[in-house]
């Protein structure tokens, strides 16, 4: 009586954390603060870019792509803030050295609007441009 009353209770629980990891949400792509990769845009895709005062950021439709570039040596790293019509919204900072290309590779709907800005010590005007590969 006691084993049967025990794989009961066992088989309930099971079956309660079976719902649980069916009914959780699918995780999102990372995002917050992230750092770059070292890598250079490929010359394939257009891209929507911004630039002030030693950063230059850029947004690639096709694969989702963000890269920075470090153009002034005044010590310190770009970074790259966007955020998207869906809510999401996070920070890409380059810490790859003077004149190298970082990126990061992001996972956008094509429908979403994703709006950024290239930044060092101040920041550039935002941006607009639709995630979806025109």
């Amino acid at each position: 009586m006691r084993v049967k009353r025990t794989l009961a209770l066992m088989g309930a629980g099971a079956a309660a954390m079976a719902s649980i990891a069916m009914t959780a949400p699918p995780a999102s792509a990372s995002d917050g603060q992230e750092y770059a990769k070292k890598g250079s845009p490929s010359h394939d895709h257009w891209l929507r870019c911004t630039t002030r005062d030693g950063a230059f950021g850029c947004f690639q439709p096709y694969g989702e792509y963000f890269y920075i570039k470090d153009i002034e040596k005044e010590g310190e790293s770009p970074f790259v803030q966007w955020k998207s019509s869906t809510g999401r919204s996070g920070t890409i900072t380059a810490k790859v050295g003077y004149m190298n290309w970082g990126y990061v590779n992001k996972s956008f709907d094509e429908s979403t609007t994703i709006t950024f800005r290239s930044c060092v010590l101040v920041c550039s005007k935002w941006t607009s441009v639709s995630a979806g590969y025109e």
